[in-house]
């Protein structure tokens, strides 16, 4: 698969590429945040006893890259490209 806008492959150099996969990078980080490589656990009360409870978030960094490669199609999306096959004659590189 690759990007295309009419004639246009964008490359992974391409400006539109590179700004696309910065935006999803900083997404990612933004709706997933993983201070020190781990999620911090939050306060959800107290049991029975009056003892505090903690939970750990149940997202993991699997998770964040799901939201980066969203991000990252969207983005691309609304600069007009569409994500289609590459064409059984394009130059194969050796």
């Amino acid at each position: 698969m690759e990007w295309r806008r009419g004639g246009e492959v964008a490359s992974m150099d391409s400006q539109a590429y590179r700004k696309c996969q910065n935006y999803a990078s900083m997404e990612g980080m933004r709706r997933m945040p993983l201070f020190g490589g781990y999620p911090s656990p939050s306060y959800v009360g107290r049991d029975a006893s009056g003892r505090p409870v903690f939970v750990n978030p149940t997202w993991t960094r699997s998770d964040q890259l799901i939201v980066e490669h969203a991000a990252m199609m969207q983005c691309m999306v609304n600069q007009g490209f569409n994500l289609v096959p590459i064409s059984p004659d394009a130059k194969k590189v050796p």
